[in-house]
Formats: structure tokens, C-alpha cells, sequence
């Protein structure tokens, strides 16, 4: 027999061997790996790995969707469709309306506060005013006619942070109150107009925005606090001095932060890291023990 030959035998016995019963050779550790190979397979019984990480995906995406951004829209007092992201935690928490400057603002301006405050487990509301962002129409953009905005369709901004505002509470896990807002610039006026018929609102945060003397009542109302914010250069010390007569009319309940520079209303942001973090911390102390007190 040559050495093809004798090859060739090795090879056919040793597939006999594979398939044959364990009576037909010795060795515990021959029988027991007969045994396995006639044990039906349980790999059919599980998806392959790329359906199985599919479904996960959308099972994590299901768990998270309580507490995901959804963007809605709802209508202002003459029936203009307003467009905003609601960012809901998980759990029933007080609400924070988010309200952005005019002219080169938008809804944008809050996404990182946004998804800080649901972190924290606060639950927000930021829209676009009419005429910004996502509210841009041909016949109605402010990018495009700052002038004709202002001259014509400013009036219409308190509406909008009304029917905002409306929207917010509207929603099932928001606290009926207490309630905060944050607002910048020319948005401070319309959130200050608002708290005068909402006491619903304890915190107004007020980001390089003038509050009209005949609205200083508002913030000195009792269980309200304000956090008034500017920067000492913006509009030649203007925008600072806002924030002083704001804090000042909130007497022993106002907090004060003048920054040497650094922009205007969410500009802060930018120029100044640790603003958003301690407007949270600011809100987590006055919402907390506004909510213990009841």
C-alpha cells in the first residue's frame, strides 16, 4: 500500500469515527462529544446578530422616548402657527418656559439648557417667535426686514409667549406650579408682562432685557425670585443697568450677575461657560423650595 493509499483510509475511518455511536469506540470524552452533536441546536432559537441589535436599539429608543425632544406646533391668539421643541423628563417636575432674543435669536439659542434642565429632571418648552427660526415665512421674515418687524408685528410677540406659555402647562407632567422662565433681551419684557397675570410664575431668569417701571410690581410680588443677568458693556452699560432696576424691584428675593463683557441676552452663554450651570443650580434651589413651601 502506498503512502496515498493508506491517506486515503485514515481519512475515510476517521469520518466513520465522526458519525459513528459511542459504543463503537472507547473514551467518556469521545461519547460525551457524540452526545452534544445529537443535542438539537438552540442557535435557531435566537435571531442573527444584526436583527437582535436592531431590536434593541428600538427597545432603548421606546425607554427613552419619555424623556426625549419632540418638536410641536400650536397656535398664537390670531391663529399663526408657532413652532417649538418640548424636552420632557421622565417624571411629573415643575416647567421651565425658554424665551429667545429678537432680531438674531431663536429656539436654538436653548438646546444645550434645554437638555440640561431634563437632565436634571425640569422639563422645557423653547420656541421660535413669528418672523424667527422655523417661523420665517416669505411675507414675515426679520432676517430679511428687521425695520418692517418692528414697526409692524412686535406687538404680536406677547401673544406668542403666551400661547407658549399655554402650551407648556398644557402638558401632563408639568407641575401646575411653580413655574420658571428664561428669557433674553426683548423676550424679558414679554416673560415679566406674562408673570403679572400667571402668579403660577416664582422664577424669572432675565438675560440683558429692560423691565418697564410700571411692571417692577411683578417682581417684588410675594414668592416670586429673579436672577437678572448682563454684561456691563453691552449697549454702554444700558444693558447692566436693567438688571440692576430689575434686581432692585425684587428687593431681598433678586440675584445679580454683571459680567465685565461678553455680549447680549444668550451670547452669555457662549462667552461665559459656567452661566448655564449656575442658572440651573439657581433654579433647582428657588423651584425646590418653592415647591416644599406649598
Amino acid at each position: 500500500m502506498d503512502a496515498g493509499d493508506a491517506a486515503h483510509r485514515q481519512q475515510r475511518h476517521a469520518s466513520m469515527v465522526r458519525y459513528a455511536p459511542a459504543s463503537a469506540y472507547d473514551g467518556p470524552r469521545a461519547a460525551a462529544m457524540i452526545e452534544r452533536r445529537r443535542r438539537p441546536s438552540t442557535r435557531a432559537l435566537w435571531p442573527p446578530a444584526w436583527l437582535a441589535t436592531i431590536l434593541l436599539l428600538l427597545l432603548g429608543s421606546c425607554q427613552a422616548s419619555r424623556g426625549a425632544e419632540t418638536t410641536v406646533t400650536f397656535p398664537s391668539a390670531d391663529g399663526w402657527q408657532l413652532h417649538g421643541t418640548r424636552s420632557l423628563g421622565p417624571q411629573s417636575a415643575p416647567g421651565v418656559l425658554l424665551v429667545h432674543m429678537c432680531n438674531v435669536g431663536d429656539q436654538d439659542d436653548y438646546r444645550d439648557l434645554a437638555q440640561q434642565l431634563r437632565r436634571r429632571g425640569l422639563h422645557s418648552l423653547r420656541f421660535d417667535f413669528r418672523g424667527h427660526g422655523l417661523g420665517r415665512t416669505p411675507a414675515l421674515d426679520v432676517t430679511r426686514d428687521r425695520d418692517g418687524f418692528w414697526q409692524n408685528i412686535v406687538g404680536e410677540l406677547q401673544q406668542d409667549v403666551d400661547a407658549a406659555y399655554a402650551r407648556l402647562a398644557s402638558e401632563a407632567l408639568v407641575w401646575t406650579e411653580p413655574v420658571a422662565i428664561v428669557a433674553a433681551s426683548c423676550g424679558v419684557r414679554r416673560a415679566v408682562d406674562l408673570a403679572r397675570r400667571q402668579p403660577a410664575i416664582r422664577a424669572l431668569v432675565l438675560l440683558s432685557g429692560e423691565v418697564p417701571s410700571e411692571l417692577w410690581p411683578v417682581l417684588a410680588a410675594e414668592g416670586r425670585q429673579v436672577f437678572a443677568v448682563a454684561a456691563a458693556d453691552d449697549g454702554d452699560g444700558v444693558a447692566a443697568q436693567w438688571a440692576r432696576e430689575a434686581c432692585e424691584a425684587a428687593g431681598g428675593r433678586g440675584q445679580l450677575r454683571i459680567y465685565p463683557s461678553g455680549g447680549h441676552g444668550t451670547e452669555l452663554f457662549a462667552s461665559h461657560g459656567e452661566l448655564p450651570t449656575e442658572i440651573l443650580d439657581w433654579l433647582g434651589r428657588v423651584l425646590v423650595t418653592d415647591a416644599e413651601g406649598e
